[in-house]
């Protein structure tokens, strides 16, 4: 264990000393690493034995920046080569170490971007107009949101298939699980066959109509046909947010009085940082397709061995039973608020006074 430890140390310190300035550069930044992302989004990195911070920043810092690996959802430095050509004039298509000093003491300040267009290696990202708050999907999670970035700071935890940004429907309608991370079978219990196929899509737009702040329109549209599991509710999420275990402090946003209370199921949920850096609210228009009114939900699930609680959110819409062999399409549209806290409750603030006459007909 000391060797270990000592390795770890004298690698951050030969790492963060290298620099093509003279200034020291710290590789573990997290503008272009952080843990949760690099294990979950790596299956190499799992099997390497990556089970927490530190080992992760070890496998990264000897192994993963050479090997081209992406360790955050705004930046990866193969991308970042491909991008931009006089990056890839000055250090190679292979030449990754150097490309991550280079954002860090002069992309970032010009403003360049750290991911291609059009997606790469399986992996899909876009950006807001002012490249402050990042998104990205992955086919490895079936196109789930499973990491959004603002400032620099992740926000979604991704440790296992489901704990992502995404739609989803109750009683399940499922498609076979293929695995969990680690890219093993999934446990006894789970189906083993496709019970359904229709589809289920949504559109993510970065920006919403009026607001100046980070936000996100998220569009849920469930196809309901065919036959349907027993049930008597169909809860549609639409969607729910996965967050890391920065996210311990909850609150609602009262319409009516424009502030912060505590946390109730008819009000936008809110979740922030306990320092008010980092924080996320949401809103839904109660006035759409739901035979029961709609409502936030809000639960903490237990820790793991990577990161603490989970903490997550949802919007559930909730039909009541369809004749089975029909077909039926819903959409919710969802609003989702990023920033500090200051930044969230201007956001929900002009979302629900935008939304005036749904909340208070």
């Amino acid at each position: 264990m000391t060797e270990f430890i000592m390795n770890w140390l004298f690698g951050v310190l030969f790492a963060v000393a290298v620099s093509v300035t003279g200034a020291a550069v710290d590789l573990t930044s997290p503008a272009v690493f952080n843990a949760i992302f690099y294990i979950t989004a790596n299956v190499e990195v799992w099997h390497a034995g990556a089970r927490n911070v530190t080992s992760a920043k070890y496998h990264w810092l000897h192994h993963g920046i050479d090997e081209g690996l992406q360790a955050c959802g705004s930046f990866h430095s193969a991308q970042y080569i491909r991008r931009y050509s006089d990056v890839e004039k000055a250090h190679g298509l292979h030449g990754y170490r150097q490309a991550i000093e280079h954002y860090l003491t002069t992309g970032q300040h010009e403003h360049r971007v750290g991911y291609l267009e059009g997606g790469y290696g399986g992996r899909w990202t876009v950006s807001d107009a002012h490249h402050k708050l990042f998104v990205s999907a992955s086919a490895r999670m079936g196109a789930a949101i499973d990491s959004l970035v603002w400032n620099n700071h992740e926000f979604i935890n991704s440790i296992d298939h489901g704990r992502e940004l995404q739609m989803a429907v109750w009683p399940a309608f499922w498609f076979r699980a293929v695995n969990y991370i680690g890219e093993k079978p999934c446990p006894g219990g789970m189906n083993t066959e496709n019970t359904y196929r229709h589809p289920f899509s949504k559109k993510v737009t970065l920006e919403c109509p009026g607001i100046s702040q980070s936000c996100l329109h998220f569009r849920s549209t469930f196809t309901i046909a065919g036959v349907f599991p027993h049930y008597t509710m169909l809860q549609m999420v639409a969607p729910a947010g996965y967050l890391t275990g920065d996210f311990t402090v909850w609150r609602s946003y009262d319409y009516s009085s424009g502030h912060l209370v505590a946390y109730h199921t008819k009000m936008p949920v809110v979740l922030s940082s306990p320092d008010k850096h980092f924080a996320m609210g949401v809103f839904a228009s109660p006035k759409q397709d739901t035979d029961e009114d709609m409502y936030y939900g809000r639960f903490v699930l237990s820790k793991d061995k990577i990161t603490a609680d989970t903490n997550k959110w949802n919007v559930v819409f909730r039909k009541h039973t369809l004749p089975a062999g029909t077909t039926h399409v819903f959409n919710y549209d969802t609003y989702i608020c990023v920033g500090t806290l200051n930044d969230v409750t201007a956001c929900l603030k002009k979302l629900t006074q935008a939304h005036h006459a749904d909340l208070v007909g």
